[in-house]
């Protein structure tokens, strides 16, 4: 499947798959109205088919309305590695803990050691 990921977390509440409240936005003010609708903080998140959406400044944390419209209006219509932002997926933000397992390297001792963070990318 490709899918974005608003539509991944759209299929998994369909089969009651616990996600994030949130919601799709087009527009500044469809993004700001989400916020106002599931609380604050949420997360504006750029809807694009790859990888890197954070590190392009494309995942941002708003504790206001003000911030909502700050970042909605940054990150729509953005290029990120060619691929231009027409959505913004809000959402609810999580309290998470990252746990990651580190691997120390090739040696007689592989080790892997739990890890304060995790990141899918390097």
């Amino acid at each position: 499947m490709d899918l974005f990921e608003y539509q991944g977390k759209q299929y998994f509440a369909r089969f009651d798959i616990p996600v994030s409240p949130g919601d799709i936005a087009e527009t500044v003010d469809e993004a700001v109205a989400i916020a106002e609708r599931i609380g604050f903080p949420v997360v504006v998140k750029a809807q694009v088919k790859v990888g890197g959406r954070g590190k392009a400044g494309g995942i941002k944390l708003a504790d206001t309305v003000d911030e909502v419209r700050t970042h909605a209006g940054n990150i729509l219509g953005m290029d990120i590695k060619g691929h231009l932002v027409k959505r913004v997926w809000v959402e609810h933000a999580s309290d998470i803990n990252l746990a990651g397992l580190v691997y120390s390297g090739p040696s007689a001792d592989d080790d892997y050691v739990p890890g304060a963070e995790s990141s899918p990318e390097p």
